[in-house]
């Protein structure tokens, strides 16, 4: 599976902006190389100043709130 991070530098009115996409998230996996995007992922996101999260709406219900 392909874990890359995709990013985007933008300027939005003067002001750089960097958009990140990652791939979901698992929690149970044992495959080395997805649990590297995994943490990669993660450490994306903690140093962002803004995370937007997006859920399958059809699974919802899965989601822990």
């Amino acid at each position: 599976m392909n874990r890359d991070i995709i990013e985007a530098r933008l300027d939005i009115g003067g002001y750089p902006v960097n958009i990140v996409d990652t791939a979901g998230l698992r929690h149970n996996t044992d495959d080395p190389i997805e649990k590297e995007g995994i943490f990669r992922a993660i450490s994306s996101a903690k140093s962002a100043d803004i995370v937007l999260k997006v859920y399958d709406a059809t699974r919802i219900s899965e989601v822990i709130m």
